[in-house]
């Protein structure tokens, strides 16, 4: 249960971060964004093998958001962007665009693939329930 749980938080997170990353919110009673596309999927009837492409493409997500941040973490240290001259902003700003980059793409890419298991009806039905 607490594995269920801590899965369901670090998805969440993973999906917040590609939406934030791409301008998505909730808001409005409209869905926009990430966050607006994963909910969307509740409303469309799936097999059960497309659902377990969907919990595999999930689990491929955090798996890739996983490794992103080990990137992160151990590329770029904050005494690489401080000199005696004081803040190297340009390469700071340029470095994180690059990650940022990184992680829309991942999640792009995941949106892409979960579209493409979807049949032409479950399509309709998806850009349906992004409208609301």
């Amino acid at each position: 249960m607490k594995t269920k749980i801590f899965s369901a938080l670090v998805l969440a997170g993973v999906l917040s971060v590609g939406a934030n990353a791409m301008g998505g919110s909730a808001c409005g009673g409209k869905m926009h964004g990430g966050d607006g596309f994963m909910r969307a999927f509740h409303d469309i009837k799936l097999t059960k093998e497309q659902e377990n492409k969907l919990i595999a493409l999930r689990k491929e997500m955090m798996n890739k958001h996983f490794d992103m941040q080990k990137e992160m973490r151990s590329g770029h240290s904050m005494d690489s962007y401080i000199t005696k001259n004081g803040f190297d902003k340009a390469k700071f700003v340029a470095d994180h665009k690059e990650k940022s980059l990184k992680m829309v793409e991942a999640k792009a890419d995941m949106m892409s693939k979960m579209i493409a298991m979807l049949d032409s009806k479950q399509k309709e039905q998806l850009m349906g329930a992004v409208k609301q």
